[in-house]
């Protein structure tokens, strides 16, 4: 399919605070006002058009129920505090990295035991700033990337750290199609090629990391207000990989190729009105979000969905917010108060929910495997307990 479209020119990247948001985000402000008309060749793995469907919400499984256990509690030593991660990570050999920085990387064993933590802080060789996320990698290695220093480290199994890759932006995740020359990553890239694109195809092999080109589900126009659009959430595929927007409730479906092979979309009511993202305000609940998706054995879809929590109004009634006051650090607000989860496993055969669950707790981050991480306060002790699902009950196709 050929299809003419816009892209703006001089896209440049400016750091921006963002109220109720910690940290900074990226915000692309254009630099030249021309507008170049070009000719985008879009060709689907399979030489059709993309397949779209609409997600059914009523379960095309009636007998079917999403089970909860706890596999088990990380355990933390006195001095350190379990605090709100920016990822974990399950490796191979079953073991749980958790990612918090300015810490750096902790690892737990299968039983949740602390075993060490990995490299130091720093800025050189075998140090982290920022590390917030890990990817396997071929041999059991895994790959850590650094949003402050903008790199990705390779880990070996014994933890040893390995070579050290520059990339050209604070990417993450990162999903190896055929490492280490064909990894995607997701982002905000400031050329004029790439600015308005979620998704990076680079390879790894040396250092700079060199961009292959720049994709996405969308045309590539960067449009003021929609920065938070361009936020994905990515994980493995048999056919490739699946990338999910985190303000939208759609997932698409990419082939080895990086080329899209089809859309999914769904439409609940309390996914609905224009995308936004943060934590809300004292008066409004914070906006749905979608948090995690895994592909299992059988081709089902996982989701997970962090949604307001019945007792959002009285987390914002334990901090004292001075009038006029209009910002606040997250690290303030008790974030378990706020936030619940609603997991949907679905069909992509059927476009339909298999079965869905409400859990009164608030997953964090979700592992292979059908398992994932709850983020709770007992007191004024914060944990990281790890939980399996399981879908039970009796389908017609035979699954599960």
């Amino acid at each position: 399919m050929i299809r003419l479209t816009s892209c703006r020119l001089g896209i440049l990247p400016v750091s921006q605070h963002v109220p109720g948001y910690r940290g900074a985000v990226m915000i692309a402000k254009p630099i030249l006002g021309s507008v170049l008309t070009v000719l985008m060749v879009v060709s689907p793995a399979s030489g059709q058009e993309p397949r779209h469907s609409i997600v059914r919400g009523t379960p095309s499984c009636s007998s079917c129920t999403i089970q909860v256990q706890i596999v088990t509690n990380l355990a933390f030593e006195p001095e350190r505090t379990a605090g709100l991660p920016a990822a974990v990570h399950r490796d191979q050999k079953g073991r749980y990295w958790v990612f918090r920085p300015p810490d750096p990387p902790a690892v737990f064993d299968r039983q949740g035991a602390f075993v060490r933590s990995v490299g130091r802080t720093g800025q050189g060789p075998g140090e982290f700033v920022a590390a917030v996320y890990g990817s396997a990698l071929p041999g059991d290695s895994i790959l850590i990337v650094d949003r402050a220093l903008a790199t990705a480290t390779v880990v070996s199994p014994n933890f040893e750290l390995g070579r050290r890759v520059q990339l050209p932006s604070p990417l993450r995740p990162a999903i190896p199609l055929k490492w280490p020359d064909d990894v995607v990553m997701n982002g905000i890239i400031g050329s004029p090629s790439s600015a308005g694109f979620p998704l990076h195809l680079l390879s790894l092999r040396e250092s700079p990391a060199v961009l292959k080109r720049s994709f996405g589900p969308g045309s590539g126009e960067l449009v003021p207000g929609s920065e938070f659009n361009l936020l994905q959430r990515l994980t493995p595929s048999r056919q490739g990989f699946w990338s999910a927007d985190r303000t939208r409730y759609r997932l698409f479906l990419w082939g080895r190729d990086s080329r899209l092979i089809r859309t999914l979309e769904r439409t609940p009511t309390w996914f609905r009105g224009p995308p936004s993202y943060g934590i809300g305000t004292p008066d409004s609940p914070p906006p749905p979000e979608l948090t995690g998706v895994e592909e299992d054995a059988h081709g089902y879809l996982w989701v997970f969905i962090r949604v307001p929590a019945p007792s959002w109004q009285s987390a914002w009634e334990e901090v004292k917010l001075q009038p006029g006051q209009r910002e606040i650090q997250t690290s303030l607000l008790p974030l378990e108060k706020l936030f619940r989860t609603v997991v949907e496993v679905l069909d992509p055969n059927i476009a339909s929910v298999v079965a869905r669950r409400s859990l009164n707790q608030w997953v964090v981050a979700v592992l292979p495997d059908q398992r994932a991480v709850i983020y709770a306060v007992k007191g004024e002790s914060p944990s990281l307990q790890i939980i399996g699902l399981r879908l039970s009950g009796s389908l017609r196709s035979g699954k599960p």
